[in-house]
Formats: C-alpha cells, sequence, structure tokens
C-alpha cells in the first residue's frame, strides 16, 4: 500500500516530460531495492526508507541548465578517511574549480537547532532575505544548495557557505572571496543595525544597501566565472550522503560520483584521536551511514556504472599511483603534468604534518596506525556495529587483542568490492 501510494505522487508530479518520468522511475525502483534488500529489520526500514522518499515540495519543477560544460565530481566520505587528499589530488585537475565542504555550514546551523530543541533553522544570503526552513526538510534544502553549487550560481547560495573560513584554511577555489567581501558584509550588518534601531529607511540609505550589494557581487564575479569556465567542477564531502548525490544525476546526468571508504576501525580511531568522536551513538551511527551508501552505491553499480567508483582508503594508501591511474580512467579527465610528484610528496613526506594535514611521512603505515593504540574491545564494538558493510569490503574481525597487534595479520581481506557488493543480498 506504502509502495502504491509513493508511487502514484511521485508519478503524478513528473508527467509532464520524459526525462521526469525516468527520473520518477528510477526513484521507485530505488525505494523498492531498499525495501526489499537491506539488511536491516523492518522498522529500521522504514525509518531508512522515509530519508530517501522524496515529497512533491522537494522536486524541482524544471531540469536546470548547467552553467558550465565542466567534468562534475563528487567525493562522497567520512571523516578522516583521506577525503582531502583525494580532494586535493583532484583539484590538480588543469583548469579545475574545487570547493571544500561546501555544506559544513549548512550542517552545522542544522546541529545547533537541533541542539537548541527547534523545529526550524534559518539561513541567510547575501542578497536576498534570510529563509527559515524545517528541519524535517533538510534534505531538500541540501538538494537546492546542490543544484546552486553545480550550476556555478554562487550568488544563490546562504551567506554562510560563501564566507566560511575553510575556504582559505584548505585553500579550495574560495579562498580569497572572505578578504574582499568581509568589509562590505560588515558594513551591510552595520546599516541594518542602524535601520532596525530607527526604524526608518530614506533615499540614501536604499542607495548605500545598493552599492555595498554591487560590491559584494563584484567580489563574487570572478569567484562565479572561474566556476563556469573550469574544466572540472570538483567537490569532496564528508556531509553528503549517497541519496543526495544519487538524486542529482536526473539533473546532471554526466556526474561522477567518487564514494570513499575506509576500514571503520580506523575512522572511529581518528576521529577519537582528533576529538571530533563526542556521542555515545556515533559508532553506531558511522556504521549505518556506510551501509546505507552502499545501497545506492550498489544501485548505480548494477545501473549507471559510468557514475560511479567505489575507493578503499587502504588502496589508496598503499598504492597511489595506480588509484591515480583509475581516477584517470574514471573521470576521462588529464591530471597536471607534476601530479606524480604531488602525490609522492603527500605520501611520502620528510615528516607527517599534523592530524588536519594531508602530508604523511609513509601513507601505508599511517593507514593502519589505528592498530598500535585501538582498545581490543572497542575494536569488537565497532566490527559488530558494521559487520553488514565490513563483509562486502573485505574488513576482517580480531580474535584477540594479539592478533590485533600482530602487523603479521592482515586486517582485511583483499577482494573485488564491486563483485562482493553485487552479490551480497544484504545491500
Amino acid at each position: 500500500m506504502r509502495i502504491r501510494s509513493f508511487t502514484a505522487n511521485r508519478c503524478r508530479f513528473v508527467a509532464m516530460k520524459n526525462s521526469q518520468k525516468t527520473a520518477c522511475f528510477i526513484l521507485v525502483i530505488v525505494w523498492i531495492l531498499i525495501f526489499c534488500k537491506i539488511g536491516l529489520n523492518k522498522t529500521s526500514s522504514r525509518n531508512f526508507v522515509s530519508q530517501v522518499v522524496i515529497t512533491t515540495t522537494d522536486r524541482p519543477q524544471t531540469t536546470p541548465k548547467t552553467s558550465s560544460d565542466a567534468q562534475i565530481i563528487l567525493v562522497v566520505a567520512y571523516m578522516r578517511t583521506g577525503s582531502t587528499l583525494l580532494g586535493e589530488i583532484l583539484h590538480q585537475i588543469p583548469g579545475s574549480f574545487y570547493l571544500f565542504e561546501p555544506l559544513r555550514t549548512l550542517e552545522n546551523t542544522r546541529a545547533d537547532a537541533i541542539e537548541a530543541n527547534r523545529t526550524s533553522f534559518t539561513l541567510e544570503y547575501l542578497f536576498k532575505k534570510p529563509q527559515q526552513f524545517k528541519i524535517s526538510s533538510y534534505d531538500g534544502v541540501i538538494h537546492s544548495v546542490m543544484k546552486s553549487l553545480l550550476t556555478c550560481s554562487l550568488d544563490e547560495l546562504p551567506s554562510d557557505i560563501l564566507t566560511d573560513r575553510h575556504h582559505s584554511v584548505f585553500i579550495d577555489s574560495l579562498n580569497y572571496f572572505e578578504d574582499c567581501s568581509s568589509k562590505h558584509i560588515a558594513d551591510l550588518k552595520s546599516m541594518h543595525t542602524i535601520l532596525n534601531q530607527t526604524q526608518t529607511t530614506n533615499s540614501t540609505n536604499t542607495i548605500t544597501k545598493l552599492r555595498l550589494n554591487d560590491n559584494l557581487r563584484k567580489c563574487l564575479l570572478p569567484y562565479t566565472a572561474s566556476c563556469r569556465n573550469s574544466s572540472a567542477v570538483v567537490m569532496k564531502f564528508i556531509r553528503l550522503r549517497m541519496r543526495h548525490a544519487i538524486r542529482l544525476l536526473s539533473d546532471f546526468p554526466k556526474l561522477k560520483i567518487v564514494h570513499l571508504v575506509r576500514d571503520p576501525r580506523g575512522i572511529i580511531d581518528s576521529q577519537m584521536r582528533t576529538g571530533f568522536l563526542k556521542s555515545g551513538t556515533a559508532i553506531a551511527e558511522e556504521c549505518h551511514a556506510i551501509a546505507s551508501d552502499l545501497v545506492f552505491t550498489k544501485y548505480l553499480m548494477e545501473n549507471k556504472p559510468s557514475a560511479i567508483k567505489l575507493i578503499q582508503y587502504e588502496d589508496f594508501a598503499e598504492e597511489p599511483l595506480k588509484m591515480l591511474k583509475e581516477l584517470r580512467q574514471f573521470t576521462g579527465l588529464n591530471f597536471g603534468a607534476d601530479i606524480e610528484q604531488f602525490i609522492f610528496n603527500k605520501t611520502s613526506a620528510a615528516k607527517d604534518n599534523g592530524e588536519y594535514t594531508t602530508g604523511r611521512k609513509n601513507s601505508t603505515e599511517t593507514a593502519y596506525k589505528w592498530r598500535t593504540h585501538l582498545d581490543f574491545q572497542l575494536a569488537v564494538d565497532i566490527e559488530k556495529a558494521c559487520a553488514v558493510s565490513n563483509s562486502v569490503l573485505g574488513y576482517l574481525p580480531f580474535h584477540s587483542k594479539e592478533s590485533l597487534k600482530n602487523i603479521l595479520v592482515s586486517p582485511r581481506r583483499r577482494t573485488n568490492v564491486t563483485h562482493s557488493l553485487i552479490t551480497n543480498i544484504n545491500f
């Protein structure tokens, strides 16, 4: 009954165009696939599927036109999986426009609202009034923001995304926008404060506001042009899930998705050591995210393999040049002439450059360093929580503290992950 209702609602909405009918068909099939195959109990399945269902209010009424003919590459990953390094490597594609975690401030805004027990959150913009959104509509907000990003419509983005300090910290393609815009934004805020206090407006204030807005647009203009003239638009995420990414394919059919995974024991250990693991439920949430993402990755492997590339961090750390070759084949793009030297400098640096940077003295050693200090019982807990995803990714359980610490005991089974995932009935 639920499937019939969902199908009827979606297909009535997309009855206008063939491309929209195709999108409807794909989403219905994915819905049924998850309902029938994911290895969760019935209640968990329903909760999971409810996140995937796209309501008619979230769905775009028209298919957007990409402002750039660039190849679009999205890295979907998890915190502490080497995604920053992968993003930096993809940024070496000549003429690429690269953004580091453009959803970071958006997720923080939502998280703050949840922590404050609010049911909605407010986003501010540079060129339009603030807008309020229900927390329950968050997936729809992500979809809207992603469309603005992928069409290079930077002026439509929430202001926090544009001015995030991480653009300059991690040197992406918006790294100097804050320098140009900060004074104009401060002047606009001061003017708004004065207007709110006096409750008056006049032609001088209006002209001043228009001038400040014009200055902001001039700050943004070169970045918009850079995006639209780029050879590749590259973005890396730990806050974008595969269910979000797959929705974008109906609007951006040439989209390429790199799904980056890592041994969850290494993920959790690294998050603990860097102070990011704060919740007692974080392990279960991380494992659920990986398993849920693999459902969509499997679907693309079966139905649109040209759109998906699954990479294991350990393979990348051990054989970076082999992974580079595979990335070239997958993206169809050439990297810069110095790319191999760039990778060598990152994976065989003179010393480790710190927890939040990407240079490593020995990338292979770094990939398995978690074994030297991870508590055995915690390793067992992670293995149990991530058993479903570990079974297809080849991450093996340890049966004793000694085997965990013994580097001669392999923590993984090297396998054809694509074949394992496609043939596994739990996904």
